[in-house]
């Protein structure tokens, strides 16, 4: 009996949802007109009717989901935030895999956090957690660090406070790291600081790189002082050139260099390279001095690049041809041995200049100056009036590098009889 009950119930549960299913496809049109007029409505500002437009869509409507947050946003608009934070809540419940779900989650925990409801950091916590690399979780990390030190301050408890501070702080520095020039950042700055709280050299480095990327280079440096030099230095030498601190900077580079390389970024390297030598009147000179104190500095590469840049023609290709030797795998070689293959091709070393052409195109196939290396080969083999290899390079060039300028002059090259006759064109 017990059995033959449940039986029945299930039955009644599967032919309602059916016949919910069957009604929201038959009234598919109904639900689409709905929206259309609510989102019309809502564009001109119509909140309280843009709503029961919104609210007449089938729960099992295709577009309930973007209906529930279209009701959600008018209910705002109009001051109903309970209204609001409802229609948000049945979106997240019905509709967990909604591309909406975390603008929705995001919008309900703000309504809390301006209503000062407890339930806000919950759902910021919970953004943090599933959505991490989004801007919603950047903003969560920021306003949980806030709640938190709120309820720090407004705490006797000794341990509770300390363990809030801490949390938040936790945040704070997230908060900074992942958005060093962000909307919230000065404030989290700040906030930092009335924790009270003594921060880490890593912490330090932080804050210091968020005062460096928004160009305030004096905050910075009060900041990179208390930072480890051996994380901090290339940074910390920049922040120097940009105040003016040049014999600081030109020591910490040089320092840098040649104890610490391997522990920055290299893109930190190559920028403060450049800054060193562009206060220098004696750029090889520079260089050379570079050279000698930091020869096994990880920008090594780099440092060979400028010594053949600033040289004379003489000793110039040598030590573009050294570098590549050297270096084969540096992001230089391409561009030094493109100058070398072009200045092998000047002298009429064409033999020696398709070699190193054929070098480049199997090293560097894939870099910018790979189209121009082709086009050229084409154009000696041309000149020794090899056609068949000229042709066969002019339209490797048109099918590798369709985009390229050296396609285009490729192109003339082959079809001499396809070009425009400029006799045709009428000035207007």
């Amino acid at each position: 009996m017990k059995n033959n009950f449940i039986a029945i119930i299930l039955t009644l549960i599967i032919s309602l949802f059916c016949l919910l299913f069957v009604k929201a496809k038959l009234f598919e049109k109904v639900d689409f007109n709905n929206y259309s007029n609510g989102l019309s409505l809502y564009k001109s500002n119509d909140y309280k009717n843009a709503y029961k437009n919104f609210s007449k869509i089938s729960l099992l409507s295709d577009i309930k989901a973007p209906a529930l947050f279209r009701q959600a946003r008018c209910a705002s608009e109009i001051g109903d935030y309970r209204g609001a934070k409802f229609n948000y809540s049945k979106l997240l419940y019905f509709f967990p895999n909604s591309p909406l779900y975390v603008v929705s989650e995001y919008n309900l925990a703000m309504l809390e956090y301006e209503l000062n409801d407890r339930d806000a950091r919950k759902h910021f916590v919970h953004i943090i957690k599933y959505y991490p690399n989004t801007d919603y979780a950047l903003a969560s990390e920021y306003y949980t660090a806030v709640i938190d030190t709120k309820r720090a301050n407004n705490t006797k408890n000794y341990k509770l406070r300390k363990n809030l501070k801490q949390k938040s702080l936790n945040h704070f520095i997230r908060y900074v790291k992942l958005s060093p020039d962000g909307r919230f950042v000065q404030g989290a700055i700040n906030r930092i600081k009335d924790l009270g709280i003594v921060i880490t050299r890593e912490d330090n480095l932080a804050l210091a790189e968020s005062y460096f990327k928004r160009e305030l280079y004096n905050e910075a440096h009060s900041y990179f002082v208390n930072t480890d030099l051996r994380f901090s230095w290339a940074k910390f030498a920049l922040n120097e050139f940009k105040r003016g601190n040049l014999p600081f900077a030109k020591k910490m580079t040089e320092k840098g260099l040649k104890y610490f390389s391997e522990d920055v970024e290299i893109e930190d390297i190559y920028s403060v390279i450049d800054s060193y030598l562009s206060f220098s009147d004696k750029k090889l000179e520079s260089v050379n001095n570079l050279i000698n104190i930091a020869p096994n500095n990880t920008a090594f590469d780099y440092l060979l690049y400028l010594q053949a840049k600033y040289s004379n023609v003489e000793n110039m290709y040598a030590l573009y041809e050294k570098l590549f030797m050297e270096f084969p795998d540096s992001k230089f070689s391409s561009e030094a041995l493109y100058n070398t293959f072009l200045y092998e091709i000047e002298k009429g070393n064409y033999k020696k200049s398709l070699l190193l052409g054929q070098k480049h195109l199997k090293h560097f196939k894939y870099s910018d100056t790979a189209p121009a290396i082709m086009f050229w080969m084409g154009k000696i083999f041309e000149i020794n009036k090899n056609n068949i290899f000229a042709k066969k390079y002019y339209s490797d060039v048109i099918k590798k590098y369709p985009d390229s300028y050296y396609s285009y002059r490729a192109y003339t090259k082959i079809h001499k009889d396809k070009l425009m006759n400029t006799s045709v064109l009428k000035v207007k």
